[in-house]
């Protein structure tokens, strides 16, 4: 997490300094369990400073074509 932290805060001194309007932040695959520490734990680590250098968060999906997905798709095509 702290590579995180520090890379947010790294990349937004330096579009800072260069003057240039781009957001900056990072990405996760979703995390549905209530119990999860990653975002709530970036946000503590990182503390005020990252939060506001932090202009959006991302999430990843897994879209690789599942082997039901696959059967599903032939049974479609061959009708």
């Amino acid at each position: 997490m702290r590579a995180i932290v520090e890379g947010v805060l790294a990349a937004r001194d330096e579009v800072d300094r260069l003057g240039l309007d781009v957001l900056v932040g990072c990405n996760s695959t979703p995390v549905f369990d209530p119990a999860q520490d990653f975002w709530t734990g970036l946000g503590r680590l990182g503390g005020g400073e990252f939060r506001a250098a932090l202009g959006y968060a991302g999430l990843d999906f897994d879209y690789t074509p599942k082997p039901a997905f696959e059967r599903f798709r032939a049974l479609i095509a061959s009708r």
